[in-house]
């Protein structure tokens, strides 16, 4: 793939995204949810809820070494 779009003069940009779909039913949203901070807070103090589609989302704390080993499957 890399080398058709090379081919075409055009580069591949790879994107980390580090939100996760709020969705009760999505087993890494519900194991990081049992955790209480593992998802930016708003300045109230309650959990960010932001938008991106396909809809309501968190973004987690990527810089707390727990959600790293989380996300890659380390226990």
């Amino acid at each position: 793939m890399l080398k058709n779009v090379s081919a075409k003069g055009r580069k591949m940009v790879t994107i980390i995204d580090p939100h996760i779909k709020r969705d009760d039913s999505y087993s890494v949203y519900r194991d990081a949810n049992a955790h209480d901070g593992y998802f930016v807070k708003n300045k109230d103090g309650g959990t960010y809820d932001g938008w991106c589609w396909p809809g309501t989302l968190r973004t987690n704390h990527l810089m707390i070494i727990i959600i790293r080993h989380q996300l890659h499957g380390v226990q």
